[in-house]
């Protein structure tokens, strides 16, 4: 029985591991070499656990044991398709399995199992109930008497029972011509003809007993190879069907060391001198080498090992990972290997697949001569996917003359042009407003100075030249009387080994106009620059301001910036700070400290080195007076959406898969990072999200002409091209809102989403896993479709379209290939792109939206727990747990909470989605940046105070943060 240890191990081999004490050959005289194994992927996913997988003659499906079944704790045996996915129980689903193999025929399978035993059943329940008390087993020895080796006849179904003996029947496997059965068994222990030596190592090591037999595929002439203590398992043939391989334990059970024999078992000859546990040997189907598991680096870790077959020479290492690797087995046409692994995402474990270099192996063993077999196939199927369409839309979408594709601009309106085009010339059905493709939304789309901004005096001020408002100022009248510096205006708490800052220490600022500097500290070193970068943003600074009291603030660069007399640029995309804001240049700025006999550039000096600055009240010789007159203005945006229908009517409900096309355009928003080489030229957004619309329209396309998406997929599928997602998720925002909830849940089945898939280097990344268990076992199924790694990640609490769905409590799914130094910039250009990768990610992802479809039931929702990295920011050390509606309007006062991840400090203190956070700490909550700003000098485990608005009621909630993660 060749199962996993600390996961599912044989207990024969738990049980000499746990009794284990000899000391063996030291791991630092194996040779290692890694790069035999590469393009490493997770062939299954779903269940507790799953190995030990075999493959057929023609190398185009594989067999293997899985704990999957809901109500059996046991492994079951499944055979999958590795060409389309598909996946076949094979054993009855109760009782213990394993050990199986598939016939050369393909027509028949080989297991072993226990369902025939009368306890079966309430030995499950005993399992169950073991289980949900929290207990894990110890290394118990349970070498079930009544395994036994069934054939099953994969066109009837039919079962049956070659062995019928008392005593474990187990580890077998058919000889390469199908006429000989090799297996494992104890069945002598139970015919009462043991020796009194042969009881008392029974009594201490069970497993001591097991032999190898050999018998003929019906069963019968039965012949016994081995005849001594010590336990025998794990029997293989070689391809030419002459000789067994297979693992022997010594005979007090502290070590195993590979062994192979002729059938009739002659010429019995040791492989490996080791002493310690050598295991699972298998041939290369070249017969010239083998692979083998040990725990040479200690029986906590199991590494894969080759050797020659003719046992010349040292073993080497070719893995190379902390936890367990075992089970290895070649691909026919020996270049490839699969085997059994704790290094998957969840660090369960799970089968693995990957290339083989036998060329390379062959020279490090010294065999010189290679035997190419190219009969059998490669198993994994050719993606379906056309580069050269997703190359078309890549490049038309990241083109220069979309200009960066802006929510509301004219790119954004080409692209959309573009996918509605492309969907109407696929035959898909509109879904859009008037039986059009577009759905329109409105967004707040910028700031503009209105013709009412003014400020007057003895000295003539220029807009634009001498002073201009700040985009995040209020709106209103004002008059300067009175000005304060504040030097450069922040407010940092400290850290362990940074001194806290307070630019307003000792100064009365109530009612006066604060003059701060644009920076900070010119003396700071790169450490403590770094801390104040949260804390020195011009809207951060403002709010301080604003806490104290003042009745303005004025910004000015000053002599020590660098950057001249110039004003502090107008960004045109901002929200209200809640207190008048503007800018002066340098020259305006020392005409008011000459009163004073003072220079500019000596405070700023003095500020620089965070130095005490005597005189910093001024009155004007004459006062000021103006009007900030800012204009919120609303833009347009829409999405393209569209329905591939399955059959002769729409479905009642469907699948939803979905990107965004918009980008940053000539990177007027904030989340732009170009550096000021680039900056101001178009953002085309290849990777972000060109790559993503063109992936979905090509699946789209498959849908309609692919016989195998055709066959999987029986409910409608919707495809929709988000836009407004770089300026909040508003398109898919404004989706879900046109929604009630109970319908969007009856409506929308899954929400599958492509955010950056043009950058593939080595796993394709599907994030939001945890948002539904029933995932696993659609993606185990697309996942073995394509050669391509594939990686999951659970939090489904992403900064993309899924976010919105999810929070309606809808399953997600997110493909993903990476982030890089391009993004968001005006270098993630259409030449950067791997084609290729796209192709291989819709091939996976495809598949599994098609399955998805094909499911006769709805995957069920699943509430994640824990943090979310979209719930902080830079610099926060707490979380709360809340996400903030970054779509709320510009005249809601608070912040409104879009959702609140599972088990959080915020959802333990009783706040929901749709509140609006009025106060935290005793603080007023204006905005989404005063939010944040609060959140960066909370501390963990104290606890504040909360209001919260919900409906028409104020309630009063006690919070206590917890540390970020």
């Amino acid at each position: 029985m060749k199962k996993y240890f600390l996961f599912g191990l044989a207990p024969a081999i738990l049980w000499n591991l746990s009794c284990s004490s000899t000391s063996h050959k030291s791991a630092s005289s194996i040779a290692v070499n890694t790069s035999f194994i590469t393009n490493i992927r997770q062939l299954t996913f779903d269940g507790k656990r799953a190995g030990e997988g075999y493959f057929s003659a023609d190398g185009k499906q594989i067999i293997f044991q899985s704990e999957r079944e809901p109500n059996n704790p046991f492994y079951q045996i499944y055979l999958k398709n590795l060409e389309n996915g598909d996946l076949r129980r094979i054993s009855p689903g109760i009782g213990k399995t394993t050990c199986s193999w598939i016939h050369p025929s393909g027509k028949k399978v080989l297991f072993s199992s226990t369902h025939q035993d009368p306890k079966t059943l309430s030995k499950m329940q005993a399992e169950i109930d073991i289980r949900k008390k929290g207990m894990q087993r110890g290394y118990s020895w349970d070498f079930d008497e009544n395994y036994d080796i069934y054939e099953m006849d994969l066109k009837t179904a039919g079962y049956k029972n070659l062995t019928k003996t008392k005593g474990y029947d187990a580890e077998s496997s058919w000889s390469p011509d199908g006429q000989w059965i090799a297996f494992s068994s104890d069945r002598h222990a139970y015919n009462g003809n043991l020796t009194e030596v042969e009881k008392s190592v029974q009594s201490k090591n069970p497993s001591a007993l097991a032999e190898l037999y050999i018998m003929k595929a019906d069963g019968t002439e039965v012949k016994r190879l081995t005849n001594d203590i010590g336990y025998d398992g794990g029997p293989f043939f070689s391809t030419d069907g002459k000789k067994i391989i297979w693992r022997k334990f010594s005979s007090d059970g502290q070590s195993a060391e590979v062994y192979t024999m002729n059938i009739d078992g002659t010429d019995i000859k040791q492989i490996t001198h080791l002493n310690t546990l050598s295991w699972a040997p298998y041939y290369h189907p070249s017969r010239d080498y083998i692979i083998f598991a040990s725990t040479i680096l200690g029986h906590q870790n199991f590494e894969l090992l080759i050797v020659r077959a003719d046992g010349q020479g040292e073993p080497i290492r070719v893995t190379d990972f902390p936890k367990f690797d075992g089970l290895p087995v070649f691909t026919p046409d020996g270049k490839g290997l699969a085997w059994s692994s704790q290094r998957s995402w969840d660090g369960s474990s799970q089968l693995f697949v990957a290339s083989w270099n036998d060329e390379a192996a062959r020279k490090a063993l010294g065999l010189q001569h290679p035997v190419t077999n190219t009969t059998v196939s490669n198993a994994v199927a050719t993606p379906p996917a056309s580069v050269p369409e997703i190359r078309k839309h890549v490049e038309y979408l990241s083109s220069p003359s979309l200009e960066g594709r802006l929510t509301g601009s004219r790119g954004e309106e080409l692209a959309t042009r573009y996918v509605a085009d492309q969907f109407k010339a696929l035959g898909l059905k509109p879904l859009g407003a008037k039986n059009s493709f577009f759905s329109t939304f409105s967004y707040p789309s910028g700031v503009e100075i209105g013709p009412k901004t003014i400020l007057a005096g003895a000295m003539s001020l220029s807009l634009g030249k001498d002073w201009r408002p700040m985009v995040f100022s209020g709106s209103e009248k004002f008059e300067i009387a009175d000005v304060i510096f504040a030097g450069y205006g922040i407010v940092f708490p400290g850290t362990e080994d940074i001194k806290p800052i307070d630019s307003y220490a000792g100064l009365d600022v109530k009612d006066k106009w604060v003059v701060v500097f644009r920076y900070m500290p010119e003396s700071l070193s790169e450490k403590e620059k770094l801390a104040l970068t949260a804390f020195s943003d011009l809207p951060t600074k403002a709010r301080r301001a604003k806490e104290r009291g003042a009745g303005g603030v004025i910004f000015v660069n000053g002599p020590n910036s660098g950057v001249g007399n110039e004003l502090i640029p107008f960004s045109k995309m901002g929200s209200d700070a809640g207190i008048l804001a503007i800018t002066v240049s340098d020259e305006v700025a020392q005409s008011w400290v000459n009163t004073k006999g003072l220079n500019l550039k000596d405070m700023q000096n003095l500020y620089d080195a965070v130095k005490e600055v005597k005189i910093n009240s001024f009155s004007l010789s004459t006062k000021l007076t103006g009007e900030v007159d800012l204009q919120h203005k609303k833009g347009e945006g829409r999405n393209v959406v569209a329905r591939w229908q399955a059959g002769q009517h729409p479905s009642s409900n469907y699948i939803l898969v979905g990107a965004h096309l918009d980008h940053l355009g000539h990177g007027e928003t904030a989340t732009s990072r170009a550096d000021k080489s680039v900056q101001g030229q178009p953002h085309t957004g290849a990777d972000d999200n060109a790559s993503g619309v063109a992936a979905m329209l090509e699946i789209a396309r498959l849908m309609t002409t692919n016989s195998e998406f055709r066959r999987l997929a029986k409910k409608d599928i919707v495809f929709a091209a988000w836009s407004g997602e770089e300026l909040g998720l508003l398109g898919s925002s404004s989706f879900v809102s046109s929604f009630k909830t109970e319908n969007l849940q009856a409506r929308i089945e899954a929400y599958l989403n492509l955010d950056m898939v043009g950058r593939l280097k080595e796993n394709l990344y599907l994030q939001g896993a945890g948002s539904s268990i029933g995932w696993r076992e659609v993606i185990e199924a697309a996942a073995s479709t394509v050669d391509i790694p594939v990686f999951l990640q659970e939090d489904p609490y992403l900064p993309t379209d899924v976010l919105k769905f999810y929070l309606a409590k809808v399953p997600v799914l997110n493909a993903f290939t990476g982030s890089h130094k391009d993004y968001h910039t005006p270098n993630d250009t259409a030449d950067k792109i791997n084609y290729k990768g796209i192709a291989q990610t819709v091939s996976v992802f495809g598949n599994i939206v098609a399955r998805t479809s094909g499911l006769n039931r709805k995957l069920p929702y699943e509430k994640v727990s824990g943090g979310s990295g979209i719930t902080t920011r830079a610099g926060f050390r707490i979380t709360l747990g809340t996400m903030p509606d970054y779509t709320q309007s510009d005249i809601t006062k608070g912040v409104k909470l879009s959702g609140v991840v599972a088990s959080s400090p915020a959802d333990r203190a009783g706040i929901r989605a749709n509140d609006i956070v009025l106060e935290l700490a005793g603080r007023k909550v204006s905005n989404i940046n005063e939010y944040a700003d609060l959140l960066r000098i909370l501390k963990p485990g104290q606890e504040i105070d909360v209001k919260v608005k919900r409906g028409e009621d104020v309630l009063s909630l006690k919070l206590t943060p917890e540390a970020h993660k």
